[in-house]
C-alpha cells in the first residue's frame, strides 16, 4: 500500500518473469529426466524382451503375458509360469543367447 503504482507494476512484472523462469526450468528438468530415464531403461527393456522371445521360441509358446499387469483370469491348468526360464535366459552370457 506504500508503493507507488509504477513501482508496484515493476515488482509484479519482475515476479511474473521469475515465476515463468521457474516454470520453464521445471519443465526443462522434467524433460531431461524423462530422456535420461528412457536412455537408462531402454537397454534393460530390450534385454528382457529378447529373453522373453528366446524362451517363447524355445518353448513353442503362442503367448507370454505379464499377469501382474491386470489380466483378469489365467487358467492355472492350461498355462505355465515361465518366469524362471526368462530369468535363466537373462543370466546366460551374451554370446550364448544368439
Amino acid at each position: 500500500s506504500t508503493m507507488n503504482e509504477t513501482k508496484k507494476k515493476e515488482t509484479e512484472e519482475s515476479l511474473q518473469q521469475m515465476y515463468q523462469k521457474i516454470q520453464q526450468t521445471a519443465q526443462d528438468n522434467q524433460q531431461a529426466l524423462a530422456k535420461l530415464q528412457q536412455e537408462k531403461i531402454s537397454p534393460i527393456t530390450n534385454k528382457l524382451v529378447e529373453a522373453i522371445k528366446a524362451v517363447g521360441k524355445a518353448g513353442g509358446y503362442v503367448y507370454i503375458m505379464d499377469i501382474t499387469s491386470g489380466i483378469p483370469y489365467i487358467s492355472d491348468t492350461l498355462s505355465k509360469d515361465v518366469t524362471a526360464e526368462v530369468k535363466a535366459q537373462l543370466n546366460k552370457p551374451a554370446a550364448a543367447k544368439k
